[in-house]
């Protein structure tokens, strides 16, 4: 999926600044756009379902080692982009 291009206004979503190096780095914007995209067309759950399906993890760049997707951490990531992709805020439509 090129969805790349979409980074700079995908990236809004965690303008805040960082405390600390510590902990997990944020998951990649990009990434998380394409499950929410692979959650809308296939009625997904969250993110463990896309383990299920070596074609979703080939299609998102994941391999079998790296972090499973939460469905907290979906829903954050939904919650923080609505207001992004509300009609009245598109200014291509």
């Amino acid at each position: 999926m090129g969805l790349k291009k979409f980074r700079p206004d995908l990236s809004r979503v965690h303008d805040k600044d960082r405390k600390s190096k510590a902990g997990a780095k944020p998951i990649d914007v990009v990434l998380m756009f394409k499950v929410l995209v692979l959650q809308q067309l296939h009625n997904l759950s969250d993110g463990r379902k896309i383990r299920e399906r070596f074609s979703f993890m080939h299609l998102l760049g994941l391999k079998l080692e790296d972090r499973v997707l939460d469905a907290k951490i979906v829903r954050l990531f939904r919650d923080r982009l609505n207001p992004y992709l509300t009609l009245k805020n598109n200014k291509h439509l």
